[in-house]
């Protein structure tokens, strides 16, 4: 009998012990998930380690609405700012996330980006103006704050474009200097052209000037200089000073935002030249990419080619400079900026087969402001009458 009840003890300590152990371990659990649960306290906050911030003030505004800042290229990097990194960007009524990239071409059309440019942050809208949009000027704060790092390598990697000042680099003068005839719907033979700047003092213009005068170019239609900057540059081309000197030159100084009243007013006076003048015409602006991209497919959309062409056309100045080829991700990605400036030219929808004379008159009186006599006079102008 006395042997029974210490066994009957022993067992009971047991169990008992088993019970207390998991009333201490259920406590503990129930204490540790309310610590992690309870609100965030401004201690924790000070207790986490500082997002990487840099901070400025716009130093310069140029006229196409791209913004210098004082943040040097030294300081982002020293703070760790890559391009492909994410960030959020604050100045005037921006505040959003927009990703470190080299060129506009980096990101669609419409969205903003960051990029160093000779040494400095500088802030832009592809085809658009920042300053006007986010109503910033000279000494407006700027920070920027890392939000995802590497986030936007990959769609980087799929814009990356590059190129060289090497002719030999390139298959010909006209591919290095993106000369071309704008042959475009029912434009007439050997009467539109389009190129980089023939007198921007770059490695290409020479081939430019040459390739013009071998065109017998007879009137220019300069969309990147202003009238000052024309006769700068054009003192040190010859062939390029004869068009200033015969008064067979217009000096636009355009933005590359197409929907702004500035371009569409300084378009519609570049147009009314054209329409004074004999051909054939050069149209150009820097690279010949961008604003001239912009004006041949208004005026081939006006003489009815189609959206394909029109793409494509424009995307030629892509595979000149940068060797993007069709069937590549890239190609689709880039060529949808043509695609958008269709559509806007159609007020928002895409032109179908047969539309793009339609839309290129909308665009045409809605925005530039020329009347029915005037986009007739155009379009016999373009067909060589």
């Amino acid at each position: 009998m006395k042997s029974i009840g210490i066994q009957t003890f022993s067992v009971s300590l047991r169990n008992n012990t088993k019970k207390h152990f998991l009333l201490v371990f259920c406590l503990f659990t129930f204490v540790l998930s309310s610590l992690m649960a309870r609100p965030a306290t401004e201690q924790d906050y000070l207790r986490q380690p500082a997002k990487q911030t840099v901070s400025g003030a716009i130093t310069n505004v140029d006229r196409y609405g791209n913004v210098a800042t004082d943040i040097t290229g030294a300081a982002l990097a020293g703070a760790g700012f890559e391009l492909g990194d994410m960030v959020r960007l604050v100045s005037g009524i921006f505040n959003g996330e927009t990703p470190m990239v080299t060129t506009y071409a980096d990101v669609q059309r419409g969205n903003p980006l960051v990029r160093v440019n000779n040494g400095f942050l500088e802030l832009s809208i592809s085809y658009g103006n920042f300053a006007q949009t986010n109503g910033v000027s000279v000494g407006t704060p700027v920070t920027v704050t890392m939000v995802n790092k590497g986030a936007y390598k990959a769609e980087l990697e799929i814009r990356n474009l590059t190129r060289t000042q090497e002719r030999a680099d390139y298959a010909s003068d006209a591919v290095f200097a993106n000369f071309r005839e704008a042959r475009l719907g029912t434009i007439r033979a050997n009467l539109l052209y389009r190129s980089c700047h023939p007198a921007l003092g770059d490695a290409r213009a020479p081939y430019a000037a040459l390739l013009g005068e071998q065109a017998r170019i007879v009137t220019v239609i300069n969309l990147a200089d202003t009238p000052q900057e024309l006769v700068e540059r054009g003192a040190s081309v010859p062939w390029y000073q004869t068009f200033i000197t015969n008064g067979n030159i217009i000096a636009l100084g355009m933005g590359v935002d197409y929907k702004n009243p500035d371009f569409a007013a300084k378009l519609k006076t570049g147009l009314e030249f054209m329409l004074t003048r004999s051909g054939p015409f050069l149209v150009h602006c820097n690279e010949g990419k961008d604003r001239a991209g912009v004006v041949a497919a208004l005026l081939g959309a006006l003489m009815g080619a189609s959206t394909e062409q029109i793409v494509e056309d424009y995307m030629l100045s892509y595979e000149n400079y940068y060797g993007v080829t069709r069937g590549e991700e890239r190609y689709t990605l880039i060529s949808s900026i043509m695609r958008d400036i269709l559509k806007d030219f159609n007020e928002g929808v895409m032109p179908g087969p047969g539309e793009t004379v339609g839309a290129a008159e909308k665009y045409l009186r809605g925005v530039i402001g020329f009347t029915p006599a005037q986009i007739s006079s155009l379009k016999l102008k373009l067909a060589g009458n």
